[in-house]
């Protein structure tokens, strides 16, 4: 169930992410390091075997240096579709409020609160769903050394086809954080309650992660039972030397806006999750597939283009930037 609404909520934010109008300077040659340039369009194009051409991505507005709205581009034209967007609120430099549109119609509102020292404290999410609406409360805990210890997330589903309203509660426990503040893995449980009864708190799964030198998560392995041993779901290789440049903070906040099924919402250092992917495999019961990235970069060290090559697909992006 959980899963069901995560797909739901990432595939509406990668519906039909839009095309961008070009701009007289595009930052894709520096005008000189006194210009200040900031991403302005991420499009892009997806070619399956046998599908017509679909597209990803989205365009930016600013004001300053805040991002305060993403126009999707369309998936079918490519186009940057102004009926589909999200709109960004901000208080004291804080993201404090997203509301996402699909063809102009609220789909998606979620907020975050904040302690005294500007870390998530909370995520509430409202989601229109087809089967009704979907509330999920995250709430976030921490340490003596301001890192967060453990989360705990609330589900309610109004309707869930054939079982009515659901309750799922599900934990996460992060274990022992490196000097680079990555945690060294994460426990997870579960419990729920429908019209066809309680199921208390249960181990669900377990993860042990693996960092390069740069903080970047390489390796990914998780069991599903206490006394399984660990089997690697994930490996990636970085980019050591090339970071997003220009489209950095962007890339940062929005990769912050639907975060992964377990994360820590506080991650800023340049060295995490920053430095560009250059190939993962995903380790599945059937086989591994592998994906592989290769980027060119612009005189400023942010990226201008992307091609993504996997076995099912394959992905070229072009990002644009606005400069002044």
């Amino acid at each position: 169930m959980k899963r069901i609404i995560l797909f739901a909520f990432a595939g509406l934010l990668a519906l039909g992410l839009g095309s961008c109008k070009k701009e007289d300077n595009n930052g894709n040659n520096n005008g000189g390091s006194s210009q200040s340039c900031k991403l302005k369009s991420i499009k892009e194009e997806i070619s399956v075997a046998g599908s017509p051409l679909s597209y990803s991505g989205f365009v930016l507005y600013y004001d300053g240096d805040k991002i305060v709205k993403a126009n999707f581009i369309d998936s079918v034209t490519g186009n940057e579709d102004t009926t589909s967007y999200a709109l960004l609120s901000y208080n004291s430099g804080n993201l404090t409020d997203v509301k996402l549109y699909q063809q102009g119609v609220l789909a998606i509102n979620f907020n975050n609160a904040y302690n005294s020292s500007n870390k998530i404290t909370q995520r509430d999410y409202s989601i229109n769903s087809p089967f009704g609406l979907v509330d999920i409360n995250q709430k976030y805990f921490y340490d003596a050394n301001g890192r967060v210890s453990y989360t705990v997330r609330t589900t309610t589903i109004d309707n869930f086809p054939g079982v009515g309203k659901v309750v799922s509660k599900d934990s996460g426990i992060f274990l022992n954080y490196n000097s680079k503040g990555r945690p060294a893995g994460l426990i997870t449980y579960r419990s729920s309650e429908t019209s066809m009864g309680v199921q208390p708190y249960s181990f669900q799964e377990e993860y042990s992660y693996e960092y390069d030198a740069n903080g970047n998560r390489i390796k990914e392995s998780s069991k599903s039972d206490i006394a399984e041993p660990f089997k690697v779901t994930f490996t990636a290789t970085f980019d050591l030397t090339k970071t997003p440049g220009d489209a950095e903070t962007a890339y940062k906040l929005l990769t912050r806006l639907v975060p992964e099924d377990w994360t820590d919402p506080n991650l800023t250092s340049k060295d995490i999750d920053v430095n560009l992917k250059t190939s993962h495999t995903d380790v599945t019961d059937t086989g591994n597939e592998t994906t592989s990235t290769t980027y060119t970069f612009n005189s400023r060290n942010s990226p201008i283009t992307a091609k993504e090559t996997g076995p099912s697909q394959t992905k070229n992006t072009a990002y644009t930037y606005e400069c002044k």
